[in-house]
């Protein structure tokens, strides 16, 4: 945070954090040739931004291997709740034209993270028309400041985990289908799973879906129907 925004406001409403963010790849990326980067910013009081390395796509997936350290300095409000820090990134896709295509954007707010310690997640890409996805890892290490202050709530609607799906959250149902009179005995049937509800974007999910038994393509079909 740039000092002169230091001059309005009081030391005790300032929280210091040591930020690590590791943007690993892409996933279903829906080119199979090609070089792409993403373009970071961090607005906080003042905006720090950046460029990943440039990678190139290998089957369907680009993998960025990036970090990013800052030093943070979030302000804690009136009502005792941490202020917004956003972290804006855009997937650029290199091209012969003089300015890179956007394959899609993804907006995080850091100040959700502050109390999550390290967090892994992987995101559906906004204001794409793919269903590519962003590995991301957030750690928030606070180095000062008072620690009596709340945090804005992680948006769990927007998450989507193997877990939240088992347990039927608000926002995201994954339920059996019911047998009909069509269907063959009962232990000759695999139990097909619908989706009762999507959620918007941004989404997220964890890295045990398919080894748990739910196809990415299923994942997917309810990313691309919301």
């Amino acid at each position: 945070m740039h000092a002169l925004y230091h001059w309005f406001i009081s030391k005790n409403r300032l929280v210091h954090f040591d930020v690590t963010i590791t943007l690993h790849n892409l996933v279903n990326v829906p080119l199979v040739s090609g070089t792409f980067f993403a373009k970071w910013r961090i607005k906080n009081g003042t905006t720090s931004s950046g460029y990943t390395r440039r990678a190139p796509i290998s089957d369907h997936r680009v993998d960025l291997g990036y970090q990013i350290h800052k030093k943070l300095d979030l302000v804690i409000g009136k009502d005792g709740v941490l202020s917004n820090c956003e972290l804006y990134l855009q997937v650029k896709q290199e091209t012969n034209q003089d300015s890179p295509r956007t394959l899609g954007v993804l907006a995080l707010n850091l100040a959700e993270y502050a109390q999550e310690g390290e967090v892994t997640r992987r995101y559906l890409l906004q204001e794409s028309k793919s269903n590519s996805t962003f590995k991301i890892t957030v750690h928030m290490k606070q180095t000062g400041g008072d620690t009596k202050y709340t945090t804005p709530a992680l948006k769990k609607n927007a998450l989507l985990q193997f877990d939240d799906i088992t347990k039927q959250p608000n926002g995201l149902k994954l339920q059996p289908r019911k047998r009909s009179m069509y269907d063959g005995p009962a232990s000759a049937q695999r139990r097909p799973y619908s989706f009762s509800k999507s959620v918007s974007s941004p989404f997220l999910f964890n890295d045990s879906l398919n080894s748990q038994g739910l196809p990415a393509n299923l994942v997917l079909a309810c990313f691309a129907e919301s």
